[in-house]
């Protein structure tokens, strides 16, 4: 049977979108794992914006933001709700390394977080440990050390 041009050209338009199709998706996948952070470079303003902390020993989850610190451009500024009150945060993001200290009034450091990114986790999970100054006195003390997973709330 012979095929005319026109059955030709669409023949071979017919061939060429089958051997393309693979081809655009493998570019589409591999658009989608670049576009991952990587733990070193997490920007201070790729983490503005609302995370959660689980506490590794069962404590209660808590609802951290972050944002721009006015003061200082280059760091982050935010808050941790703890129950009914709401705790200042300032510090920073470097290389994957979170560094922040904690304070009820803005002026008395009362603990400092330490984390690092999560690797493989695209910037969305921070591990580290929370430390109580120990001059800092509470009715609830509680332990001294803790430490902690903070993960981006969904939709960031």
């Amino acid at each position: 049977m012979l095929l005319t041009d026109h059955w030709k050209l669409k023949f071979a338009f017919i061939l060429i979108a089958f051997t393309a199709h693979p081809l655009c998706s493998q570019a589409q996948n591999n658009t989608q794992k670049s576009s991952c952070t990587n733990t070193t470079s997490l920007t201070q303003q790729q983490a503005y914006g609302d995370w959660r902390i689980t506490w590794q020993d069962g404590g209660a989850t808590e609802a951290v933001h972050f944002g721009l610190n006015p003061e200082f451009p280059d760091s982050l500024s935010g808050e941790v709700k703890r129950g009914s009150t709401r705790l200042q945060l300032a510090g920073d993001l470097e290389d994957g390394q979170l560094n922040l200290e904690e304070s009820p009034d803005g002026k008395a450091i009362s603990a400092t977080w330490i984390g690092a990114v999560v690797a493989g986790s695209c910037g969305k999970a921070i591990e580290g440990v929370w430390t109580r100054d120990e001059s800092v006195v509470t009715k609830d003390a509680g332990a001294g050390v803790r430490k902690f997973v903070l993960r981006r709330v969904a939709g960031w």
